[in-house]
């Protein structure tokens, strides 16, 4: 078997165990979407697409191990998996799609491995229990809301390779307290910190030619602002951007 087509155990709730042989290549469209027992799931380094919501909802779901072979974690796979608590992401992977693992509000750490390139809209957003998140050193663009409302997150380091930061990106992280941007960065989006109430202070590197509004609004606790003096749009003055 090379390929598990769309839907074809959709809703079998007392699905406990899926082996899946290494030659299948594709898992579709909510191939096992609500599979409310399925409590872990290892995928063949033979895989290389998961499908649109093809494990979403799997509320039993407790750990995924994902193989070498798939690129692209598509859209919703594993969205609203809400008991998922550990994650291994395969070395291949270049793309983590849009709401890929929202509200898995369990998830306690996630490593983000060098291959990828891109974090989708709202990857992570209400990761709620998420308190660590290592970003590999290729990725270049978080998108909007990506790691928004991930409350349980205190620090964040951004690798020299990141250049956007999208709007809402880390906004309502209220744990978060620390921020490292790599000097590569030139956007940070609109909103893309708002709410972070623990954040205290912020370092903008000279790479950074466009801050949106709002980028930092409703962090109560900001009380440093400082700027790279080669920045050539900002300045710090009076610990405030300028």
């Amino acid at each position: 078997m090379t390929t598990i087509g769309g839907n074809t155990f959709e809703n079998c709730t007392s699905l406990t165990s899926v082996s899946i042989g290494s030659s299948v290549t594709e898992i579709g469209e909510r191939t096992f979407y609500g599979c409310n027992s399925l409590a872990s799931i290892s995928i063949p380094n033979s895989v290389i697409t998961i499908g649109n919501f093809a494990f979403s909802y799997c509320i039993g779901l407790t750990t995924v191990n994902i193989g070498d072979g798939v690129k692209t974690i598509n859209p919703f796979a594993f969205s609203d998996c809400t008991n998922l608590t550990s994650v291994t992401l395969g070395n291949s992977i270049t793309e983590i799609g849009m709401q890929a693992f929202r509200s898995c509000e369990n998830l306690l750490s996630i490593t983000i491995p060098n291959s990828v390139i891109t974090i989708g809209e709202n990857a992570f957003s209400d990761c709620s229990a998420l308190t660590s998140a290592i970003i590999g050193n290729s990725v270049t663009t978080i998108g909007y809301y990506a790691f928004n409302r991930c409350r349980g997150l205190s620090s964040i380091i951004l690798s020299n390779s990141v250049i956007s930061i999208g709007s809402e990106a880390f906004a309502d992280c209220t744990g978060l307290t620390s921020v490292s941007f790599g000097n590569s960065v030139k956007e940070i989006g609109y909103e893309a910190f708002y709410g972070c109430i623990s954040l205290t202070s912020i370092t903008i590197p000279s790479s950074v030619t466009s801050i949106d509004e709002n980028a930092f609004s409703n962090c109560s606790d900001l009380g440093r602002i400082v700027v790279n003096a080669d920045n050539p749009v900002y300045d710090s003055r009076n610990n405030c951007n300028a």
